[in-house]
């Protein structure tokens, strides 16, 4: 994971990490993991709707609480923080795939 590209992130966090961990991970870490993974499909779905968006946010508050709970609030760094924001990027501009932070 070290030397992962953000594509290889990205296919972990949507696809095989919800399998691969299962079973693997303790309960609650899990159950966490899989709050990221619920809330980020729904932001990454084109059909969402603002109540899909919404819910999404919802998930996504839990995992930063939960995540908080988990690791411990020293490890609630900006980009972990940041995460709760993404549902207002989704209402904004739609499906996060339409959102890049690169200019070409």
């Amino acid at each position: 994971m070290q030397r992962w590209k953000a594509t290889e992130f990205r296919q972990f966090l949507l696809y095989t990490g919800p399998v691969v961990l299962f079973g693997k991970l303790p309960d609650a870490a899990y159950k966490n993991f899989m709050l990221l993974f619920v809330g980020m499909f729904v932001l990454l779905d084109k059909l969402s709707s603002q109540a899909d968006i919404e819910y999404a946010r919802e998930l996504l508050v839990m995992f930063v609480q939960h995540y908080s709970d988990l690791y411990g609030s020293n490890m609630i760094v900006y980009n972990v923080h940041n995460i709760i924001h993404l549902a207002d990027d989704a209402l904004a501009y739609g499906a996060l795939d339409n959102v890049s932070a690169f200019c070409f």
